[in-house]
């Protein structure tokens, strides 16, 4: 999937599905209030908001967990993550994502890194 061109709630979903949520449920749904934000419902209608690309309470664990770097120069953010493994001869990859010009917000950092812990995912 081109993350880079996916909407907030699409890298949203598609990280709460890489950390196991039943995301095809009926109780999974997008915000209303917050851009991009997932709904998880129970049947009483409560429920809990998911925002890895905005929300560090959410994105920060995913990141420490994932030994994902988070850098930034002077009109973006990056995201990286070296991960050793069987990746043929060099035995390691690099996987790296870049905020979109311009954007330095903290969001844009947070999106960044989601990316990279989504194409972590991919490749295992």
């Amino acid at each position: 999937m081109d993350y880079d061109n996916a909407s907030d709630f699409e890298v949203n979903k598609a990280v709460a599905k890489a950390l196991g949520f039943d995301v095809d449920s009926r109780y999974f749904q997008e915000g209303f209030d917050k851009k991009g934000t997932c709904l998880i419902l129970n049947e009483s209608s409560v429920g809990r908001e998911l925002n890895y690309c905005n929300d560090p309470s959410d994105a920060w664990p995913i990141i420490v967990e994932n030994n994902i770097s988070l850098s930034h120069n002077i009109i973006m953010w990056s995201a990286s993550s070296l991960v050793y493994g069987d990746f043929g001869d060099s035995g390691f990859n690099i996987f790296r994502s870049d905020s979109k010009a311009s954007d330095v917000s903290s969001s844009a950092a947070l999106r960044a890194a989601m990316i990279v812990f989504l194409k972590m995912e991919e490749s295992k």
